[in-house]
């Protein structure tokens, strides 16, 4: 683990820590940000003890794809490539905005990439929540759930018109039915070989259900009956 120089070009200080892990089955490298200079300690403390938080999921994540990479000998087939960083995106004016990117490569013909935010007050450490940014919160809700509808229907995997019930196509029904069921066999995987907590197993498998291939998801399966039967 390695800490950069602190940047000082805004309301509130910010050092990179980079974190690498290496083994045969997975290749990690993360960066995520400190903060200094904020008035309100205690919450300082906590938004960066978040920060690593964040970093240790992605990492988390990665090794947990990794594992799926293993055949039930122990043979390697390849390594999934995990890179989580950020961008600064806001530091001046009582606000800072940061971007975060974790992207995940462990086989088939594309990886996967989520994006997530974090917006808080540099003065007190207070973060911005979506429905903080509207004078009726809730109304958000309804603007983002009618533009991933259409999103979805764009796609093809949806049909919809307005006030009518959603239905999935049949490529809609294929893909829910292949998430569903990657997001059970990796939970379960994490849970019975990992010993992870089922809340934690959840949230991982969140994170790599979208990227597995079908025969990735069978080995997932086959590791976690071996483990099993052996009462590993």
């Amino acid at each position: 683990m390695m800490s950069a120089p602190a940047a000082h070009v805004g309301d509130i200080t910010i050092s990179s820590v980079t974190e690498r892990y290496q083994q045969d089955s997975v290749n990690f490298t993360g960066y995520y940000p400190q903060f200094s200079g904020i008035a309100n300690r205690d919450a300082q403390q906590k938004l960066n003890v978040l920060m690593r938080e964040k970093a240790q999921s992605a990492l988390i994540r990665a090794k947990a794809a990794g594992m799926g990479l293993i055949s039930v000998e122990g043979q390697q087939q390849r390594s999934a490539e995990g890179l989580y960083g950020y961008e600064v995106k806001r530091n001046n004016g009582g606000v800072v905005s940061l971007l975060f990117t974790d992207s995940l490569y462990a086989g088939g013909a594309n990886g996967s990439e989520k994006k997530s935010g974090l917006t808080f007050a540099s003065s007190t450490g207070d973060v911005y929540t979506l429905e903080g940014l509207f004078q009726d919160g809730a109304a958000c809700y309804g603007v983002i759930d009618t533009e991933i509808r259409r999103q979805l229907k764009e796609r093809g995997l949806v049909e919809y018109t307005q006030y009518s019930p959603i239905v999935l196509t049949r490529e809609g029904r294929y893909y829910a039915d292949r998430v569903i069921s990657c997001h059970t066999m990796v939970k379960e995987f994490l849970i019975t070989v990992l010993k992870m907590e089922e809340k934690r197993a959840d949230e991982v498998a969140c994170g790599i259900e979208h990227i597995m291939t079908l025969e990735e998801i069978s080995r997932f399966q086959l590791l976690t009956e071996h483990c099993r039967k052996s009462g590993e």
